[in-house]
């Protein structure tokens, strides 16, 4: 005795559900295959997109380095900037003995609260970390003298600060800066 699927139906209507149950089976098949070949494809547009403006953002920024370094070489040659070079080398040198070290600690201090108040909060702000005060601290002293003085001993605003041309003190790289 055989056991049938579909009993008292019809061979017509037996048929025809079998063809239905085949298309739906097919219909599903190719949904789920297109889906996939479609997703993909989806995907590897993006990643194409994406290595496209990485590759242009490089050139971009390779761009910006060649003329900066054409601008630098330029620049180099001209006679009044290799002059201020050399007067500012020689004012840095000066600059220990004119100002002396027994204003260093309060330079430093000046420094330090300029460092913690203003720097690394607004680089943390800015960049989402700021690190330790010590990764940011110069260790040369007139690089920290300097700093006190047109930095944290500026009264200008931060975005203004590069305005101040002498520290007041009247010293020989107050007059190269100023000039």
């Amino acid at each position: 005795m055989s056991v049938s699927l579909l009993p008292h139906r019809s061979i017509r209507a037996r048929v025809l559900i079998l063809l239905a149950s085949v298309a739906l089976v097919t219909i599903g098949v190719l949904s789920v295959v297109s889906y996939r070949l479609g997703s993909a494809a989806l995907e590897r547009q993006a990643f194409d997109r994406l290595t496209a403006v990485r590759e242009l953002k490089g050139q971009a920024v390779e761009r910006y380095f060649r003329t900066l370094r054409a601008q630098v070489l330029t620049h180099s040659e001209n006679s009044m900037i290799v002059g201020a070079v050399r007067e500012f080398t020689a004012a840095v040198a000066s600059l220990e003995t004119e100002i002396g070290s027994e204003g260093a600690g309060a330079r430093d201090r000046s420094l330090q609260l300029y460092y913690e108040g203003e720097f690394l909060p607004r680089l943390e702000a800015s960049m989402g970390a700021a690190g330790p005060l010590s990764q940011y601290w110069p260790e040369d002293v007139l690089a920290r003298s300097l700093q006190a003085l047109f930095i944290s001993g500026n009264p200008l605003e931060v975005g203004s600060k590069h305005l101040l041309d002498t520290s007041g003190l009247g010293v020989r790289y107050d007059v190269v800066h100023g000039r």
